[in-house]
């Protein structure tokens, strides 16, 4: 359960920095990752230390494809790598799953708050119904080069850890 917390304390470090900078810093996601290789295989030898492995290049995994939709930042994707080293596969997942949640709730409502926010609105509409309607994804490249509506990713992620430890430990009690 510790690693739990050590957890929080890079991820609140990470949501200060990127909400101050709009980038998080590498020796938050490096240091972050080192401790949380170091401390699996100091507590589990060689198993904790492919426990730790693995949750990484998943976490790396999954959020590297949503880079490369430039869904988030670099910075993103090394947290989460973090995230999955400290955490495992299973437990970085749900984190993304929340986090990618909550910024698409924060998201939806910038958009429904700011009036000028509203012709985007419609431009990802006509996006939706283009690539339904002629199967082409070459729609989704152009949006992406526009100039979109942009915040840090970690307004999600703190909300999606938080939530992540209700449902796992607070209501289903794993730990």
């Amino acid at each position: 359960m510790i690693q739990y917390y050590f957890l929080l304390i890079f991820i609140l470090l990470a949501f200060y920095t990127d909400l101050t900078t709009h980038k998080i810093p590498n020796v938050i996601s490096m240091t972050a990752l080192v401790m949380g290789w170091v401390f699996h295989t100091a507590m589990n030898g060689l198993n904790g230390l492919w426990f730790s492995f693995i949750g990484f290049f998943i976490a790396m995994f999954f959020t590297i494809l949503l880079y490369s939709i430039r869904a988030v930042a670099a910075g993103d994707v090394k947290l989460f790598g973090a995230i999955g080293a400290w955490v495992g596969i299973d437990v970085s997942i749900y984190i993304l799953a929340y986090s990618i949640l909550f910024s698409l709730i924060f998201g939806i409502c910038i958009l429904i708050f700011k009036k000028e926010n509203w012709s985007r609105m419609k431009s990802v509409y006509v996006y939706i119904l283009n690539i339904y309607i002629y199967r082409d994804i070459k729609f989704i490249k152009t949006f992406i080069t526009n100039d979109n509506l942009q915040f840090p990713f970690m307004i999600g992620v703190l909300p999606g850890v938080v939530a992540t430890y209700i449902h796992l430990f607070l209501l289903k009690g794993v730990i």
